[in-house]
C-alpha cells in the first residue's frame, strides 16, 4: 500500500511538472490553462457520467457549495501561477510555486485540522524552502546572495506566493471535501466548473460580437 501511494505521488510530480513546462512554453497567461482545463473536462465526462449512475448524485447536487469553493481556489492559483509565467522564468516561478506552499500550509492544516509538524517536519520544510532559495542563486557568494533582493521581490514572485497560498487552501479543503464527497466525483464537478469559469471571458466576447454583429 506504501509503495503504491509513493508510486502515485511521484506520477503526479511528473505530470504537474510538464504541465507547468508547457503552460511556460505556451508563453503563460490563461489560454493554455483553459484550454487544458476544458480538455480535462470532455475527456473524462463519460467516467463522470458512470460514477453519478454508480454513486450518490443526489448528494453531490446538493454538496454544490463545498465544490464551488474548491473550484474558487483553483481557479486563484491558475490565475496567478498563469501570470506568473507571462512574466518569470520557469526556474523561479516553479519552485516557488510549488515550494512555498510548504510556507502555509503548517498554518492552515493547524487551523483546519488541528495537525501539528514534528521537530523533523519542521527542518523538512526549512530544508525544501531554503533549497528553493539556492536554485536562484548563479553562485554560493556573498555577492550573489545581496543580488538576490530584486530576484525575490519582482512580480513574478509574488504572483508565485498567491499560487502558493491558493494551493495550499485547495489542499486542506480537498482534505476536507474528500470526507464528505466521493474523490473522483468532487475533482471533476469543480474542474468543470473551473473549465466554464476560464473560458468565460471567451465565450462572453463571442457572444457579444454576434449581437453587435446582428
Amino acid at each position: 500500500m506504501q509503495l503504491t501511494t509513493y508510486v502515485v505521488v511521484v506520477a503526479s510530480t511528473v505530470t504537474h511538472a510538464y504541465w507547468n513546462f508547457l503552460i511556460k512554453r505556451s508563453g503563460g497567461g490563461q489560454v493554455f490553462v483553459g484550454l487544458s482545463k476544458v480538455l480535462e473536462a470532455v475527456v473524462f465526462a463519460p467516467v463522470f457520467v458512470v460514477a453519478m449512475l454508480a454513486g450518490d448524485a443526489f448528494g453531490l447536487l446538493h454538496a454544490w457549495p463545498i465544490i464551488l469553493i474548491g473550484a474558487l481556489l483553483t481557479l486563484a492559483n491558475y490565475l496567478a501561477l498563469g501570470r506568473a509565467y507571462e512574466i518569470g522564468d520557469m526556474s523561479i516561478v516553479y519552485p516557488v510555486a510549488r515550494g512555498g506552499t510548504l510556507l502555509f500550509l503548517p498554518a492552515l492544516g493547524f487551523l483546519a485540522f488541528g495537525e501539528r509538524l514534528s521537530a523533523l517536519g519542521w527542518i523538512a520544510v526549512g530544508s525544501i524552502v531554503g533549497g528553493i532559495v539556492v536554485l536562484q542563486l548563479p553562485a554560493l557568494s556573498r555577492q550573489a546572495v545581496s543580488d538576490l533582493g530584486p530576484s525575490v521581490a519582482s512580480a513574478s514572485v509574488a504572483y508565485a506566493l498567491l499560487a502558493a497560498v491558493a494551493a495550499a487552501g485547495y489542499a486542506v479543503w480537498d482534505k476536507r471535501a474528500v470526507q464528505t464527497l466521493e474523490p473522483f466525483l468532487y475533482f471533476y464537478a469543480y474542474s468543470a466548473l473551473v473549465a466554464i469559469a476560464s473560458r468565460l471571458p471567451t465565450i462572453t466576447s463571442l457572444a457579444l460580437q454576434r449581437r453587435c454583429s446582428h
